[in-house]
């Protein structure tokens, strides 16, 4: 994360300030353009830190944002916004997906809801859950995750 400098919030009227690191020598992510395999697995690694600190804290009972949980119906509803949306997708020649991904994309229907349930069901951690391309740049061999929300929420706390 951003090395968090300063943070405060006034409780009047909800304004704060935050000063992070300065990441002018950082690269920032470009969505169209994405990350090569040794950027994907820097990535891979410090999206692994930040879960693995948190990994069944006890904090994590104690804060007051939700924790994201699946019902069976709510699972089954996501699973048909996939399937609805997918053939849109798969159709559309802008995408061009090998067909190794072809083919495993379309056993992802049957793994959804089982896979949201079993989610649920814990351990909890908390992850980065807006992570694209444009929510990180890239400093050397370190990965700068940049999500506004998620910085909030570590403000103090430094993953290298």
């Amino acid at each position: 994360m951003p090395r968090c400098l300063y943070a405060d919030l006034n409780p009047d009227d909800h304004g704060f300030v935050l000063l992070l690191e300065d990441l002018i020598d950082a690269v920032p992510g470009h969505r169209l353009v994405g990350l090569d395999t040794r950027e994907a697995a820097l990535v891979l690694r410090a999206l692994a830190q930040v879960h693995a600190a948190w990994w069944q804290s006890p904090v994590l009972r104690e804060l007051d944002w939700p924790v994201e949980t699946y019902t069976q119906r709510y699972a089954e509803e996501l699973q048909d916004c996939f399937m609805g949306r997918w053939p849109k997708v798969g159709d559309d020649p802008r995408y061009d997906l090998p067909v190794k991904a072809q083919s495993a994309v379309r056993l992802l229907p049957d793994c959804i809801v089982g896979d949201l349930l079993d989610l649920s069901s814990g351990p909890r951690t908390r992850i980065q859950s807006d992570l694209h391309s444009e929510n990180l740049s890239l400093d050397g061999d370190r990965v700068v995750l940049r999500d506004g929300q998620i910085v909030g929420e570590l403000a103090g706390e430094q993953i290298n």
